[in-house]
């Protein structure tokens, strides 16, 4: 390997990958690394993989000679950060190391043969990717999908196949679903997505593509290898790679009201802030739990703490009902501040369906089909 590089280009590569870097590599001190191989296009490329995912990006270089090797993601990253000049890495013949020069400075990382990184498919080979399964997704309509379903998925692996998000084809588009045994979050991105298989994917995985989608401004395609077991979202200059959690997901639609006595329509403004106040006073108790009262025009929130205090908030809200109308309620007051947070500044009103003090509830957005989000009550 011969080749030269802008420093700022490798630094923002290594940015990129950087999550995708084992950090406690116990087993496979390779997973620590990064593998930098040479490109045909005037190009190299930057990888990491902790076996779970993986992710590839490239940067324009001048290629001299070709070549690959993995090296320390962290040794590296801190190295290159105090760069300036143009770079120029090296590889001496049949030596496992990494020779780097900018201006007067010059630095040897030890590595590890390239022979030895997990292997990471190139889905953006066309033909690689000829045959597979294969969706074109618009930047925005994935970053909402996943910013308004990926929280909602379980954190502990006590059932591992609710720590991922369940995509499936309807005839509205690609439905995003996550559930965690106590809230639900569902999403449908249009798209066409006819005949494309069902994928649990991580959740993890799918913070990282949020993360990617960041600067992005050209469509995304998602991947799925033939044996159904990865997936790979592919983006300009990067892309990322992500096993598959096996299993059948929950019917989720059975957990959906399909029915509610009372309707508040609330201001997401006015019900964050009575949440916030309310948790002040509910945080030594480990469900978060907060009381709603509803009255006829108004939703009053409490929060209260044996040791600490209590705090109650009326909420001026439009109470519609169809039939005996619900007078309280207790829920987890982080979960419903983690709804507003993943709907932003998409809507002034959210709508609240209830039926009974021990149902579901549902949580909508006016005019917006395409979303729901369903918490369980608690009890005392």
């Amino acid at each position: 390997m011969n080749i030269t590089c802008a420093p700022q280009d490798l630094s923002a590569a290594l940015k990129i990958v950087g999550p995708a870097v084992n950090h406690s590599p116990a087993v496979l001190p390779v997973l620590g690394n990064v593998l930098l191989s040479t490109l045909g296009n005037g190009a190299l490329a930057v990888s990491a993989s902790n076996l779970e995912i993986g992710i590839r990006t490239r940067i324009q270089a001048g290629v001299i000679d070709r070549g690959e090797i993995t090296v320390p993601a962290l040794a590296l990253t801190n190295l290159v950060a105090l760069l300036t000049g143009d770079v120029t890495l090296g590889i001496p013949d049949e030596v496992a190391t990494l020779r780097l020069v900018s201006g007067r400075t010059k630095a040897n990382i030890k590595g590890i043969p390239a022979q030895e990184f997990p292997f990471i498919p190139d889905y953006a080979d066309l033909k690689f990717r000829a045959g597979l399964p294969t969706l074109t997704l618009a930047p925005a309509g994935l970053e909402r999908a996943l910013d308004r379903t990926v929280f909602a998925a379980a954190t502990d692996d006590s059932r591992p196949i609710l720590t991922g998000v369940y995509l499936h084809a309807q005839e509205s588009g690609l439905t995003f679903a996550a559930v965690d045994g106590t809230r639900l979050s569902v999403q449908t991105t249009l798209c066409p997505a006819a005949d494309f298989p069902s994928l649990i994917i991580p959740a993890p995985a799918l913070r990282e593509v949020s993360r990617l989608l960041a600067n992005e401004t050209e469509p995304v395609l998602l991947v799925v290898n033939g044996a159904g077991t990865q997936a790979a979202f592919l983006f300009s200059d990067t892309q990322l790679v992500t096993q598959l959690i096996p299993g059948n997901f929950p019917d989720y639609s059975a957990i959906i009201p399909s029915g509610h006595t009372a309707t508040i329509t609330v201001s997401p403004t006015a019900l964050r802030r009575a949440l916030q106040g309310a948790l002040v006073f509910s945080g030594g108790d480990a469900a978060r739990l907060t009381t709603w009262i509803v009255g006829e025009d108004s939703l009053t929130i409490t929060g209260a703490d044996a040791e600490t205090g209590d705090m109650t908030t009326p909420i001026g809200v439009t109470v519609e009902t169809a039939g005996e109308p619900v007078a309280n309620l207790l829920l987890n007051g982080r979960y419903v501040l983690d709804l507003l947070q993943a709907i932003g500044n998409d809507t002034d009103r959210v709508e609240i369906c209830l039926t009974t003090p021990t149902s579901p509830i549902l949580f909508r957005l006016p005019g917006d089909d395409f979303y729901a989000h369903v918490i369980m009550p608690q009890t005392r």
